[in-house]
């Protein structure tokens, strides 16, 4: 590996901070949508074992048939949630990713200080986002926005557009 050219200028200085704040924004969000995934798939977990215990506590055809529906609804919605699993995998193998990239272009003298090296870097990071989300907020830090703002941003959609709905949609990756 060759030795860091020895002066960054401000602008350097800025592209690397960004380019570290899309990875730490993206780690962040990851963990709030695992807590919150995580937090439902406990809860459904406890529903379909109260139904169980329930349902055997039944004799009645009719009543057990509805209360095997809805095990069947909690199932799908456990299914569901695991998948916060999938997509923070892929969040962190694209932030480890971007900062091999990252790193490789501050360790290379002769790159550091070309633009166009950083704007190879951060066309080929943003082009290995699978998700909508990460792209957005990646668009958005370089733009200048704050984690927070990225953040808040995303939260506030979050019940809309990544959290589990609950109904029988199970897409699995």
């Amino acid at each position: 590996m060759k030795k860091p050219h020895p002066g960054l200028n401000a602008a350097h200085v800025l592209h690397t901070i960004r380019m570290l704040t899309v990875a730490v924004a993206q780690i962040e969000y990851s963990l709030r949508e695992s807590e919150a995934s995580v937090h439902t798939l406990s809860q459904s977990f406890t529903n379909i074992l109260e139904q169980l215990h329930s349902a055997a506590r039944v004799k009645e055809g009719n009543l057990l048939a509805k209360q095997l529906e809805q095990l069947q609804c909690e199932t799908n919605r456990c299914i569901v949630s695991f998948q916060f699993f999938d997509r923070l995998a892929q969040r962190l193998h694209h932030v480890k990713e971007g900062l091999q990239k990252l790193a490789e272009l501050i360790a290379d003298g002769d790159s550091l200080s070309q633009t166009s090296a950083w704007d190879k870097l951060q066309n080929e990071i943003r082009s290995r986002y699978s998700m909508p989300e990460e792209r957005v907020m990646f668009d958005a830090i370089l733009a200048g926005a704050s984690v927070d703002e990225v953040l808040e941003k995303f939260i506030k959609n979050f019940d809309e557009t990544v959290k589990p709905k609950g109904n029988n949609d199970v897409e699995l990756f």
